[in-house]
């Protein structure tokens, strides 16, 4: 399982051809010895069918993820399940669905989770698309606490940026416009 799962995240970065992971994980009898190891493998799959537009698959794996123990998780992997769940409704058209399981992954997720400032940038940038960021406002000022070399203050500014334009306030926008140009280089190690 562990192999297929890395070919499954060498195919989301786009390393690999997506039917040749995908091909893997379909030979994969997975056991339910360790539930966390399982829901990981399922929901990447699941990421992985949101990427190449495999909607249908994904939701099989999604209805497979709620068969498992899911308050036996760990808080991590609950999360991550939620955030692909959410991508998929997203893909079906169902933009509130996803707003909730992201509102739901951040409540699980403590605030000494390192997974938690990267789901609460995916949860802000996803809601600044709408020109909604007011929603997760004190979300995004905790976001400013953790900006470092891997986090950099310009993720923040590209919310804010997105934000703006989403909600018409060009204006506003070119301050954060600003702090994007001093450096683009960051645009090529993240992506929504």
């Amino acid at each position: 399982m562990i192999l297929a799962l890395q070919s499954l995240n060498e195919a989301i970065k786009g390393k690999i051809v997506a039917t040749d992971a995908i091909e893997l994980a379909e030979s994969i009898k997975p056991h339910q010895n360790d539930s966390n190891l399982l829901a990981i493998f399922l929901a990447t799959w699941a990421k992985l069918s949101w990427k190449e537009n495999r909607v249908q698959e994904g939701t099989t794996l999604i209805q497979r993820l709620h068969s498992l123990p899911f308050s036996e998780l760990l808080p991590e992997v609950q999360a991550y399940c939620l955030t692909n769940e959410g991508l998929i409704a997203s893909k079906m058209g169902d933009k509130s669905k996803r707003e909730e399981l992201g509102f739901m992954a951040l409540q699980i997720l403590p605030r000494t989770s390192p997974r938690r400032k990267f789901d609460c940038m995916n949860q802000a940038y996803f809601l600044a698309q709408q020109g909604k960021a007011i929603l997760i406002e004190k979300e995004i000022l905790w976001l400013n606490t953790q900006c470092d070399t891997n986090f950099p203050e310009e993720l923040i500014a590209l919310i804010r940026f997105t934000d703006c334009i989403s909600a018409g306030r060009v204006d506003d926008a070119s301050q954060w416009e600003k702090i994007i140009e001093k450096n683009p280089q960051f645009l090529e190690k993240f992506s929504f």
